[in-house]
């Protein structure tokens, strides 16, 4: 469809239009008459978004330019509640830090005390995952 508008306008792009113009082309477009870039080819308009921005100040749905979402500022209560919650979860980060520290002491004892690397290694391949037979592996 566009290679059809291309061949179809010969003359230079426009550069100034008519209100009178710029709905016309917003009603054919939103009709579904001419897609976007459709109508900037048939109608020889310059500019990648003129007909987008056209369609959003002269059509039917006029959509806003910018949407912003604003927050509120906590209330006193939400605040105490917020810093309350941090400190719970500061705590609790504590307590699994000792944890993880105590489990890797653990693994360290049975090191020493059996010879064997309990921890795993990761990226090497587990055990038996795969037995050889011959040349094949199964």
């Amino acid at each position: 469809m566009k290679d059809k508008y291309r061949v179809r306008y010969k003359g230079p792009l426009m550069q100034e239009y008519s209100e009178a113009f710029k709905r016309k082309v917003v009603m054919e477009v939103e009709n579904g008459i001419l897609s976007k870039d459709g109508a900037k080819y048939k109608y020889g308009i310059s500019g990648n978004s003129m007909v987008l921005d056209w369609c959003r100040q002269y059509g039917r749905l006029r959509h806003p330019q910018t949407q912003t979402r604003t927050m509120k500022a906590p209330t006193e209560d939400e605040r105490t509640r917020l810093e309350n919650r941090i400190r719970e979860l500061e705590r609790a980060l504590g307590e699994a830090k000792v944890k993880v520290e105590v489990y890797e002491a653990m693994l360290e004892i049975a090191k020493e005390r059996t010879g064997i690397d309990i921890k795993k290694k990761f990226g090497t391949r587990p055990s038996g995952a795969f037995e050889e037979k011959g040349n094949e592996k199964v």
